[in-house]
């Protein structure tokens, strides 16, 4: 069996992503805080802010905001990359990870074995070099109390998005955006 590989840079990861949740747990309410991030997504990820936008349709509130502090999160915790408030997420940049992802599911889907899953999804995060926050957004959905009841085919979209996003943010700091 395959084991997640933890390096010195995922528990300094860890300890990041535990102080952007603490940070984001207070200002849970700040209008303020809140018009910040929007502004923030707005001159760099604006992307990332209409597919929020487009969320707006299909979630039930309590949804949306569950899904909301998933992206808020995320984009805390990429913000400090140079590349990223320089360079944003185009729709054709994300469609293709998404692809990508989509394929990844198909082929994972057509494995029989438990155990063959279990290989080739942590081989998978062990490439990520943001394995805490994929954890963290998975966590949440398995355990968390809004996403964790979401029907099955609402939460796959919403992670296929969410690893989308993510990958992106990882391409761009690692100069394999287009």
């Amino acid at each position: 069996m395959t084991q997640t590989s933890i390096t010195q840079k995922d528990i300094a990861d860890i300890k990041r992503l535990a102080g952007i949740s603490l940070e984001l747990d207070q200002k849970q309410n700040d209008i303020a805080f809140a018009n910040k991030v929007t502004d923030e997504l707005y001159h760099h990820q604006p992307f990332i802010l209409s597919m929020l936008m487009g969320y707006k349709m299909d979630l039930l509130p309590a949804e949306l905001t569950a899904v909301i502090n998933l992206y808020i999160l995320i984009w805390e915790f990429f913000k400090i990359e140079p590349q990223v408030l320089a360079i944003p997420i185009t729709q054709q940049h994300y469609e293709k990870v998404e692809m990508g992802a989509v394929r990844w599911l198909q082929k994972l889907e057509a494995i029989r074995s438990d155990e063959e899953k279990e290989m080739i999804v942590t081989k998978d995060l062990n490439k990520s070099s943001s394995k805490a926050l994929t954890g963290i957004i998975f966590k949440e959905f398995k355990e968390g109390l809004v996403l964790e009841k979401m029907d099955v085919e609402k939460k796959g979209i919403l992670l296929i998005g969410f690893r989308s996003v993510i990958q992106c943010f990882e391409n761009i700091s690692s100069g394999l955006s287009k």
